[in-house]
């Protein structure tokens, strides 16, 4: 396995505290051929200092340095699988976040997986994800029982109706091989995250596989770019804020929608959502309700499902409050193929 080209993409911001104990962690994997290429996003901290300084060390590691700042977690992200596929065609990709720690046989073991499936899935964009350990900011470990220790359940979830509306396939956890590199820059469609993007992709022309194997230690801190078990308030605590949260969550719905959207164009299926600028409008088929309901109803828990559905019955409603202050409006109707 010495001879093919194996890429760790890390996009950092702001991370000096955790950056350094993470690249260490990847230097010192069991497989060696690897090359981590960093894009900073723009840190008015000591992060770009201390890359240079294990740059120096390790000829590995490659910084990238552009002028664009803030391009947020997918745009770097984005960037970074973009810049390594131009410049080096990599064979396989894994994604890194600035604040984890890695099993020193992270790497090994991935690349030994996707290649098993590569042999079963000929010539399909391939996804592979693992577990993980919840840590916090010291590294001890936290929340022991996981729900990522069923596999049955996490199996479930990676579906494509359910990852078009909540994503449970982590970036950090991830290897993905070179068809799917391919077909996740085809087009620039801006996702919440990165991963979100990898897998639809992946789900739609390819395949995803779960691995239930702890391969590195998931720091939790408040300060986490994309998300924390410290800070994400349970769904059910949404539904008591319903005026600023359900505001949130019917945007959240009529992005889904158009990822959706974006994947049914492709086999030339009617859309769910037209969006009308010069009126401006966003125009919801009457099926999508059906849609949702069918799918979503495979969602684990309880409260989860109901927050769902008070978007979706948030969304119908807006219009009449959005005609009001002059926004945009939704409006249901039956859509034909443009």
């Amino acid at each position: 396995m010495e001879n093919i080209k194996v890429y760790v993409l890390l996009a950092s911001y702001n991370g000096e505290e955790y950056i350094e104990q993470q690249i260490e962690s990847i230097i010192n994997q069991t497989f060696t051929s690897w090359k981590l290429i960093i894009r900073d996003d723009g840190s008015n901290d000591k992060t770009i200092s201390i890359i240079k300084s294990l740059s120096m060390r390790d000829k590995r590691i490659e910084l990238i340095v552009d002028d664009d700042k803030n391009l947020g977690a997918f745009g770097n992200f984005y960037r970074l699988t973009e810049y390594a596929n131009q410049h080096y065609e990599p064979d396989y990709v894994l994604y890194s976040d600035q604040d984890d720690f890695w099993f020193n046989d992270k790497i090994e073991i991935l690349l030994q997986t996707i290649k098993y499936y590569e042999d079963k899935e000929i010539q399909k964009p391939i996804l592979i994800h693992s577990n993980y350990q919840l840590a916090d900011q010291n590294l001890n470990p936290i929340f022991k029982n996981n729900i990522r220790d069923n596999v049955d359940k996490m199996n479930k979830q990676s579906t494509f109706y359910n990852t078009i509306f909540q994503n449970n396939i982590y970036g950090c956890t991830t290897i993905v091989n070179k068809l799917l590199i391919n077909k996740s820059l085809e087009e620039y469609v801006i996702c919440e995250n990165h991963d979100h993007w990898m897998a639809l992709n992946a789900l739609w022309d390819g395949a995803i596989f779960y691995l239930n194997k702890k391969l590195m230690l998931y720091r939790q801190h408040y300060a986490n770019v994309t998300g924390s078990y410290l800070t994400r308030k349970p769904y059910y605590k949404k539904i008591y804020s319903f005026y600023s949260e359900l505001e949130i969550g019917s945007i959240f719905l009529l992005k889904s929608i158009t990822y959706l959207d974006y994947f049914r164009k492709k086999i030339n299926l009617e859309p769910f959502v037209l969006l009308d600028k010069a009126t401006p409008k966003i125009i919801v088929s009457k099926k999508i309700i059906w849609f949702c309901m069918r799918n979503r109803i495979t969602k684990n828990t309880l409260h989860e499902t109901i927050f769902f559905y008070l978007c979706l019955f948030y969304s119908l409603l807006a219009n009449f409050r959005s005609a009001k202050n002059n926004h945009s409006k939704i409006i249901i109707a039956n859509i034909s193929k443009e």
